[in-house]
């Protein structure tokens, strides 16, 4: 039910002769609003090019800030301290403003301690916080009358980290200290710490309706349920701030924002609302309208609003064979069939798109494995288990080209009539990329190897796969030479032949994979390249690939950098929850107000079923593959299959999680109907299309169920958040956008679940028996609930 506030006659009388504030907008395409820069403790570096290209005359900062300005680099480097946890600096171009939000660092001093112990050891701490770097923190040993510690003192942000000690070598728990121990999915624990803030918490930032207060205006504001006196509302239209004129708190406690004169609509407009009670920053809510109204429905967004994207990913070699006459298998001995190519290809891509085959599950982007130039023989070796094996290039992460296509995928006339075919039906086709190496026969290597990273660190060990210590040099095996992308020499072709993709093809982003490896030059070139040469129209969305810590994922994020990375964090504490695999209830609502708290309350991180790089989601579930064992041996020495009916249903949990939260849910190839499988390439099969059993059968109609109701709510796409664990078994998520609100119950127990109602619902997807007072979810369910 819609709100409908007193508006008092002073205030109709005000909107009826100005009609919202006027804002000095500038004529620089900014976008839909920045991430907010999240300041840290010592110095913060705002790269000016990031938000704005026009040349810039003066700049306003928030009170406490200590600023430089290094002319070279257009950066700015910001010391100090805000005087809010909020606070706008706004940049004065020749052509008009533009504002970003800044948030003040927030981390708090953490002691840890390991002992009581001798003097004699070598101790690290290693964790969450520092990506699990072994080396990184090492521990000081402080004599007491116990018998003395090791201690080391850290400035973390509120959230939570797992952690252990590196002791002469060996991963150690801190002994006797099992209150703070959680299994870490690979059959031992770590230690979990919780970081709080002092002060106390914000009420919820909530918006109730839009109104016009009776002027017969469009949509003059907005109206926010009731705040405390000394909580601050600051306010974005898109990439500008709105003056504090805007923001009018009223008699009852609600606090109206007054939204801009209609001249200063674009086509697509956000609407960002921030606060904070000077203490602590409440969550933020994001609204869009388009350049007459308000987006009041699903059906008035585009595939540009990628807020409202849902996202199908599939190895393309894999997936569907629409053209035999570019198979190209290597039928060597060395070879296993998993590792070969099995002949799908772009253009099977593109009968399934005709199909209708993502419509009609309800996604509406297709996110291919890289389709450039891969060598023609066989690298690398497993050799473990009794079985050995090379591998052929199939999966298209070893490049030898970064422009071409490779044949044994498409022709440049197969990902055209890809692209237009999706196009014409609103679906995205994201590429993934890789920019971080080459292949030894890649032409950039072949004429340029001083651009490569030594294979060999200064202490003669072999610089392959230090992911945490090397990151931006290590090789991920000796026929991949890590490219110096920290060197602009290299950057700048690199970043052009990137280019490509977008301007020859038409592609509508990136997934760009091992980011973490590749130095941020690179990502900013690309980006504000990217921005250029971009002549579609269209909204670009680049997402990364980082395991570690959420700071160093946050840290490739930004207007100028990515838009998303895969919350991997997220992805493992949900694979626990719904798999029953150690981690309860609580714990999974913690990661998620975690990821909240980090990357904000409308990121579009992605939320992933599962990866290639994984083993399978239902072999977990159902107990055929264990996270104590090598999955990928696994695969390749047992025939993995689905086992019973709870592994389905576990994995219908895990979409309806996914697909429940802010982010882009990604449904990897085959879990729509629950492919089994063990690691790497296991987990790579070919895609089933035909003689699905009955709980495969149930598992992708349940599957369409989740996508369809997420593509069609805008409380699932743009709503507020909120998470509850009533039990350890049950997890429960409300979502909201002013008058819709949707209900969403997990129940991962053996035990069924009554939720109590106060109104009336409508079922959107999951089952449940919905009385007058309550619903009850079965055991190993969920339901969505729209009110």
């Amino acid at each position: 039910m819609t709100l409908k506030p007193f508006y008092p006659l002073t205030l109709i009388a005000l909107l009826a002769s100005c009609g919202g504030p006027s804002l000095p907008i500038g004529d620089e395409d900014a976008g839909l609003g920045y991430r907010p820069l999240q300041l840290v403790e010592g110095e913060t570096k705002l790269y000016v090019e990031d938000y704005v290209l026009s040349e810039v005359e003066s700049v306003d900062w928030p009170k406490g800030l200590k600023v430089s300005y290094q002319k070279d680099s257009a950066i700015y480097r910001i010391t100090g301290r805000m005087e809010a946890p909020l606070g706008t600096v706004t940049f004065h171009a020749a052509d008009g403003e533009y504002s970003l939000l800044l948030k003040q660092s927030m981390a708090q001093p953490v002691t840890f301690r390991y002992g009581p112990a001798s003097d004699s050891l070598r101790v690290t701490l290693f964790g969450s916080f520092n990506n699990w770097n072994r080396s990184a923190t090492p521990m000081r040993y402080v004599g007491d009358s116990t018998g003395g510690s090791y201690q080391a003192t850290l400035n973390l942000p509120a959230g939570n980290y797992a952690y252990k000690y590196f002791v002469n070598g060996e991963e150690r728990l801190q002994p006797g200290d099992d209150s703070t121990l959680v299994p870490n999915g690979f059959g031992s624990f770590n230690h979990s710490l919780t970081v709080a803030l002092p002060g106390q918490p914000c009420q919820p930032l909530r918006a109730l309706n839009v109104g016009d207060g009776g002027t017969g205006e469009d949509y003059s504001f907005v109206v926010l349920d009731t705040l405390p006196e000394d909580q601050e509302v600051l306010a974005f239209w898109n990439t500008y701030a709105l003056p504090a004129s805007a923001v009018e708190r009223q008699a009852d406690g609600t606090v109206w924002v007054y939204l801009p004169k209609d001249s200063d609509w674009s086509e697509r407009n956000h609407l960002h609302l921030y606060s904070h009670n000077g203490a602590q920053i409440s969550n933020d809510v994001l609204i869009p309208f388009d350049e007459d109204h308000l987006i009041a429905h699903t059906g008035q967004l585009t595939r540009s609003d990628w807020e409202n994207a849902t996202l199908y990913f599939m190895m393309v070699d894999r997936f569907a064979n629409g053209d035999s006459s570019n198979d190209a298998p290597l039928n060597r001995p060395d070879v296993l069939p998993l590792a070969d190519y099995m002949g799908g290809d772009v253009a099977g891509v593109t009968q399934a798109v005709e199909s209708g085959y993502f419509e009609d599950f309800g996604f509406n982007t297709v996110w291919l494995s890289p389709i450039g130039r891969n060598p023609q023989g066989a690298y690398g070796l497993w050799d473990k288990g009794g079985v050995m094996t090379r591998f052929s290039g199939y999966h298209g992460y070893w490049p030898t080209s970064a422009k071409k296509l490779d044949r044994r995928m498409a022709s440049p006339e197969q990902l055209h009539q890809l692209l237009d075919v999706a196009h014409g039906r609103n679906l995205n086709v994201l590429l993934d990329y890789v920019a971080n190496h080459v292949h030894l026969d890649h032409p950039v290597y072949q004429q340029h190897r001083d651009w490569a990273t030594s294979l060999y660190l200064p202490d003669s060990s072999l610089n392959t796969e230090r992911w945490d210590d090397h990151r931006l040099t290590t090789w991920f095996d000796t026929h991949l030479p890590t490219l110096d992308l920290r060197r602009p020499e290299v950057v700048e072709p690199m970043t052009d032949s990137a280019l490509v993709w977008m301007t020859d093809f038409g592609i509508d982003g990136f997934r760009h994979d091992a980011t973490k490896h590749v130095d941020l030059l690179y990502w900013r070139t690309l980006t504000k390249k990217l921005k250029k040469q971009n002549q579609s129209g269209q909204r670009l969305y680049q997402i990364g690939e980082t395991y570690g810590s959420a700071d160093l994922i946050a840290s490739y994020l930004g207007n100028g950098m990515l838009d998303a990375q895969f919350d991997f964090n997220f992805y493992d504490a949900a694979v626990q929850y719904c798999a029953d695999l150690g981690t309860d209830a609580a714990r999974m609502a913690s990661v998620l107000q975690n990821s909240l708290n980090v990357y904000g309350y409308h990121h579009l991180m992605g939320n992933i079923s599962g990866n290639q790089d994984k083993p399978r989601f239902i072999s977990l579930a159902d107990r055929s593959v264990s996270p104590d064992e090598d999955s990928k041996l696994a695969g390749y020495t047992r025939n993995i299959q689905a086992g019973d009916t709870v592994g389905y249903q576990r994995l219908a949990l895990l979409h309806a999680l996914n697909h429940a939260v802010p982010g882009i849910p990604v449904v990897y190839y085959g879990d729509e109907y629950g492919m089994a499988g063990g690691n790497d390439p296991d987990n790579r099969r070919f895609m089933k299309w035909s003689n699905y059993t009955p709980a495969e059968q149930a598992l992708r109609l349940r599957t369409q169920e989740i996508v369809t109701a997420r593509k069609n709510s805008m409380a699932l796409s743009y709503g507020y958040t909120e998470v509850f664990s009533p039990s350890a078994d049950v997890l429960v998520i409300h979502r909201q956008y002013l008058s819709e609100h949707v209900w969403i119950l997990l129940n991962r127990g053996a035990s069924p679940y009554v939720h109590p109602l106060t109104r009336d619902v409508t079922r959107l997807a999951g089952d449940a028996q919905i009385g007058i007072s309550s619903a009850t979810v079965a055991p190993y369910s969920f339901v969505y609930l729209q009110h």
